[in-house]
């Protein structure tokens, strides 16, 4: 309750949203993701992993003008980024996407952040380690605003596009977006259930080398190395991997060494009511 209590109601995205991340309890997680893969939690399984090309605009539901945001701000809410950091991820995503509004820049900046490149370390540092890794993108757009959303790709590869629970998340279907709809859910579902079956969604695997990555939407496709935000975050990650030796209001990251304004809500140890000593993280480093 006195957790509850504290949250920032004011701040959706970065602030009560952010209180539903996963966190260590020592029972049932006790190690992070990245930590876990590197000890081999991972050898000899096989993975099929991706994200949505717009992932942030599912916030727009709740908050309506994020895509209005000075990106600098946008930028300075994640609480990991150092700010010489946070001015190169600004100036970088204007060159991206330079026919963007300043605001819609910030959008890919916290999809990319937040979902897409923290999926592909993950991807690949699976598939260094001998798994069969395979990754998709869905390039569908739910409308111009929302474009394509996180969670868009539930109702496809859930082969349920059509139904009354597909319409509350992305839209009632209609007899413009029927057929797209049709064929997604034959290429998503089918890629899944091939993946279950047979081992694989039948694209090449995903490896460093290649950045192999199906694309979902209009007009599906191969493509490689999917993301355009790999030459500033990807080469020198400032998005956390957490290591073990983090300790209080300290964030140890593949980059910078972070400060944090809220250790709770981005990543350190801390004592819960209960007498225990936890770790609470951001939940999409996997």
């Amino acid at each position: 309750m006195r957790r509850a209590a504290s949250i920032d109601y004011e701040d959706e995205l970065f602030g009560l949203d952010g209180q539903f991340y996963p966190g260590l309890d020592g029972d049932l997680w006790s190690v992070p993701p990245m930590q876990a893969l590197a000890e081999g939690a991972m050898d000899g399984i096989d993975l099929m992993i991706g994200y949505t090309n717009y992932e942030a605009g599912v916030w727009l539901m709740a908050l309506p003008d994020l895509d209005k945001a000075d990106p600098a701000w946008t930028a300075a809410r994640f609480g990991f980024l150092s700010a010489k950091t946070q001015a190169e991820a600004v100036a970088a995503y204007a060159e991206f996407f330079p026919h963007e509004t300043n605001g819609v820049q910030g959008m890919h900046l916290v999809s990319d952040v937040g979902f897409a490149l923290p999926t592909t370390w993950f991807a690949e540092a699976a598939a260094a380690r001998g798994s069969k890794v395979w990754m998709y993108r869905l390039d569908y757009e739910v409308n111009a605003t929302l474009r394509a959303m996180h969670a868009a790709d539930l109702p496809f590869f859930f082969a349920r596009p059509h139904s009354t629970a597909a319409a509350e998340l992305i839209g009632p279907t209609t007899p413009q977006n029927a057929e797209i709809r049709s064929r997604l859910c034959s290429e998503m579902a089918g890629a899944l259930i091939s993946f279950v079956r047979e081992g694989t969604p039948a694209w090449p695997e995903y490896n460093h080398a290649g950045g192999q990555t199906r694309i979902f939407g209009p007009e599906s496709h191969l493509a490689s190395h999917a993301r355009r935000a790999q030459n500033l975050l990807g080469q020198n990650p400032s998005v956390p991997v957490y290591r073990p030796e983090c300790r209080e209001g300290i964030a140890m990251y593949h980059g910078p060494l972070a400060k944090l304004d809220d250790p709770i809500r981005f990543g350190a140890e801390f004592t819960a009511p209960d007498g225990k000593v936890r770790w609470m993280m951001p939940g999409d480093t996997s």
